[in-house]
């Protein structure tokens, strides 16, 4: 396992071999010497729920700015839009992100790990032409029916990296470049 670090302890994200995020006594336990069988379980739970609520809130956050993108294209939603949608204040927004860039790679992940999982229903046993055709076919209908999606492409695409990099912590640009790979890897 590996901490990506972020600008704040906030923003430090812990990542597995298999790119998920671990419990609580996966990660804490071994490092205080206790096995997770020694750790009092009522702790662990609690812990374990505090984790898994902060993914949710963060899933939520995610997923209402897909929908304002979705619903009004290229504009940039406010972070008070944005908390509202969620129905929490927006401090708690920049508990998750370091900034709306960050936010906004952070849904263009999202996007793109969608993206891939309709990419994976091609038959691999096609011929390559066929194959591409499908490939080429589930993402037009992606796009037609997440237009947020290509804004938040073309986003990125007229942020230079440096300044992009400045912005947002390496954990969002991981996970982003990595959701990004896997979709490119289909053409």
């Amino acid at each position: 396992m590996q901490r990506e670090r972020g600008r704040n302890r906030e923003q430090d994200h812990i990542v597995g071999p298999n790119g998920v995020q671990p419990s609580f006594t996966t990660l804490v336990a071994p490092r205080e010497g206790k096995v997770p069988e020694q750790m009092n379980p009522e702790t662990s739970r609690f812990l374990d729920r505090y984790a898994g609520g902060r993914r949710d809130q963060e899933a939520q956050i995610i997923q209402a700015v897909r929908g304002l993108f979705d619903e009004h294209g290229l504009r940039d939603p406010s972070i008070g839009e944005i908390a509202k949608a969620v129905g929490i204040n927006k401090a708690t927004i920049y508990r998750h992100v370091a900034s709306k860039e960050e936010l906004f790679l952070l849904v263009l992940a999202s996007y793109q790990q969608e993206l891939d999982l309709k990419i994976r229903e091609v038959d691999e046993s096609l011929d390559p032409l066929s194959r591409l055709d499908g490939v080429l076919e589930r993402y037009i209908a992606f796009c037609l029916r997440y237009p947020g999606y290509l804004d938040c492409v073309g986003r990125l695409t007229f942020s230079p990296f440096p300044e992009l990099a400045a912005r947002v912590s390496g954990g969002a640009l991981l996970t982003v470049g990595g959701s990004m790979a896997a979709v490119n890897s289909k053409f």
